[in-house]
């Protein structure tokens, strides 16, 4: 999918509707880089034509030049302030639409159009000294400060302005600033600049499959700090081949320009489409085709195997989420909590089917930890709490007659025992009253790491990690106190998960075709994990 996206200009689209709670870590996305250069694309294809229709209602050259600055100059405050905006209300979004990114690429076309205006004054050697150690002071600062958490936002302005400002002082013949420019012009620092495109493309592949083989690495080991020295050297290495042996022939050769620009076209949409067949066709035109793999790969990536409807809107939820699969059956199943029930939904939902009976799932994955303990707050609302809400919801699910059994899959470890307690209780007595069978599943042991720090992918082979056991009495020591708290639950039914999971000394995290349970470290794969637990733990409950 993400080499469909990258022969297309869309990765950046593709990316951003990929992001989620459930979305796969950016480490392990190895073309995530090809994100830039679908801005990029999509930047030049818009560009051209907003010259055109700009140069189009201009009437003479002088008046061409103002109307353009000013017209560049008001799209470049637009996007940056659509940037500003929405790095306060959605990251993801601000990060990969164009539209809020447009404004980095308007810098350099405003600098660009600037420096080609006919009357324009030359500063000073004093200013544009000062100009220069600024510029360069934001770009040192930027080199430090800049982080994932917050960015673009207002912190893209430091590395941008500053490129800015050297190049406008670097633009103009001053002796003061020949040391400068003689610097910025030494060979070394020139060849970094070339072969800078080829080392963008090369560096992030490179990185990002070291990652996944090793199963991540920690920066304090010595070893795995030389591995990523050892991958930058090969980064640059491939990369002065690329500009030598690839980029130079194709930009300056000067034969066969025509038949260039055609087969790297075809080539262009050959893999795009070789991407497309893959990923729709489950990897059928892969050299090596690996069912575990893709079985794997679905296990990690929550992927959907059942039609279900949003149902939010049908019961005026406002808040969390609705899932409902219809089968036009007499009774209704109703599964409550967080996002350890939709790990389940799924599975129970598949189950039911074949029984002809329905699923509501309602659930928030705000988790336990983020809503006040009033004695009366349903576990699933979290941080979405409100009376009103927790009203509706429950009236939605006492009221249907349809609904008989209610089963509560929560996460209990976000807040203490005897809270959790306190929640599920109180949700537990209200479903009671109103004549529901009520089923609280005691949650799986969790793992003490990330499942896909315990599976190793490796190009060309699939395997576990050999030093890797999951102990019971370990795991259980760990979850002990809310086990406690489970058995203390009245009126409703304990369902206990443990034993099952861990039926002898040692715990499991794969089923018998070695597929994983667990999607992270904690919640139940939709496929494997979620059958699981409704063949192993829940199918009794689920038909009596």
């Amino acid at each position: 999918k993400h080499t469909l996206g990258g022969a297309t200009f869309v990765s950046n689209f593709i990316l951003y509707f990929e992001g989620g709670y459930w979305d796969v870590e950016s480490h392990r996305k190895v073309l995530l880089h090809l994100w830039s250069l679908g801005v990029e694309e999509q930047f030049y294809l818009v560009f051209p034509i907003v010259l055109f229709v700009i140069y189009k209602l201009s009437v003479s050259s002088s008046f061409v030049w103002k109307r353009l600055f000013i017209a560049l100059l008001a799209l470049f405050l637009l996007s940056l302030a659509l940037n500003l905006s929405l790095s306060k209300i959605d990251r993801d979004l601000d990060f990969y639409m164009p539209f809020t990114r447009f404004w980095e690429l308007l810098a350099g076309s405003l600098l660009a159009l600037y420096l080609r205006k006919p009357d324009r004054a030359k500063p000073s050697s004093k200013v544009l000294i000062a100009l220069l150690v600024i510029g360069v002071a934001l770009l040192i600062n930027a080199s430090f400060t800049t982080t994932q958490r917050g960015f673009p936002g207002y912190k893209a302005l430091f590395p941008v302005i500053g490129t800015a400002l050297v190049i406008y002082a670097g633009s103009f013949n001053s002796v003061k600033l020949s040391l400068i420019n003689r610097i910025l012009s030494f060979r070394p620092i020139v060849g970094v600049g070339l072969i800078s495109y080829p080392l963008y493309l090369w560096h992030w592949v490179l990185l990002s499959f070291a990652w996944i083989i090793v199963g991540g690495w920690n920066a304090k080991s010595f070893e795995l700090v030389g591995l990523r020295g050892s991958l930058i050297l090969i980064a640059i290495a491939l990369s002065i081949l690329t500009y030598y042996l690839i980029e130079r022939p194709i930009r300056f050769g000067k034969k066969g320009r025509g038949i260039k620009a055609i087969l790297l076209v075809v080539a262009l949409v050959g893999v795009g489409l070789y991407g497309a067949f893959a990923y729709k066709f489950n990897n059928l035109l892969m050299p090596f085709k690996i069912e575990s793999l893709k079985d794997v790969s679905q296990a990690l990536s929550g992927y959907k195997f059942i039609e279900y409807i949003d149902c939010k809107k049908q019961y005026r939820i406002t808040n969390g989420y609705c899932i409902f699969n219809d089968q036009n059956g007499s009774e209704t199943i109703a599964i409550m909590g967080d996002s350890f029930s939709w790990a389940s939904f799924q599975a129970i939902a598949e189950f039911n089917a074949k029984k002809g009976r329905n699923t509501l799932s309602i659930y928030d994955v705000g988790h336990l930890n983020s809503g006040k303990v009033d004695g009366s707050l349903n576990p699933v609302w979290g941080q979405f709490a409100a009376n009103d809400y927790k009203d509706k919801v429950f009236d939605l699910v006492t009221y249907d007659n349809q609904i008989r059994k209610v089963f509560f899959i929560v996460n209990p470890h976000s807040i203490e025992p005897i809270d959790f307690y306190n929640r599920i209780q109180n949700s537990v007595d209200r479903l009671i009253e109103a004549n529901k069978k009520v089923y609280v599943v005691a949650n799986q042991p969790w793992l003490p790491k990330h499942i896909k720090d315990i599976i190793v992918f490796n190009p060309l082979k699939l395997k576990l990690r050999d030093d890797f056991e999951i102990y019971r009495e370990e795991r259980f020591k760990a979850h002990k106190e809310y086990y406690e708290e489970f058995a203390k639950i009245k009126g409703a039914t304990i369902i206990s998960t443990f034993d099952i999971f861990c039926p002898t000394e040692k715990c499991l995290y794969l089923d018998e075709n070695g597929i994983p349970l667990y999607s992270d470290h904690a919640h139940l794969s939709v496929t494997a994990g979620g059958r699981f637990l409704v063949e192993k733990v829940l199918k009794p409950y689920l038909d009596e």
